[in-house]
């Protein structure tokens, strides 16, 4: 069995936190930011599940993180489509793609943290997961115009 890993960003501290366990039953988590522990309702965060791909410096690629490739100047947020169980690369360009293999990508911050690298048309970005999260068997794209 895979290990699931969990990040989440926390709505009231406006911080990442590690995730160590969850109980759905009580409604709960608990998780730890640097040397600091805690625990609250599942409602105070926002759970970011790790994609099982490695950035090009061996760290895991969590949903919403900024991750930008070198070799070809581009820069996206992932985000995972429940009803495709996949991880999507949205392009700060609008250009959708499917996660490609680890290692090409370098996690560079996140939406939460550092929204001056999320993409100009983050806002639209969220539109178009919407979209996608809610259509069957359609690629998701927007007119960038």
């Amino acid at each position: 069995m895979i290990p699931l890993k969990l990040k989440a960003w926390h709505k009231y501290t406006r911080s990442i936190i590690d995730v160590t366990m969850i109980d759905f039953l009580l409604d709960a988590y608990r998780g730890r930011a640097g040397f600091s522990s805690g625990s609250g309702h599942l409602a105070d965060i926002e759970l970011l599940p790790c994609t099982g791909l490695t950035d090009s410096a061996g760290r895991d690629i969590y949903q919403h993180d900024i991750v930008y490739r070198s070799d070809i100047d581009v820069r996206a947020t992932v985000i995972w489509l429940k009803d495709r169980a996949a991880f999507l690369f949205l392009g700060n360009d609008g250009e959708v793609g499917y996660a490609p293999s680890s290692g090409d990508w370098e996690v560079i911050g996140n939406v939460y943290e550092n929204p001056e690298l999320a993409s100009p048309n983050w806002e639209r970005i969220k539109q178009v997961y919407e979209q996608a999260k809610s259509t069957k068997g359609e690629e998701a794209h927007y007119d960038r115009h």
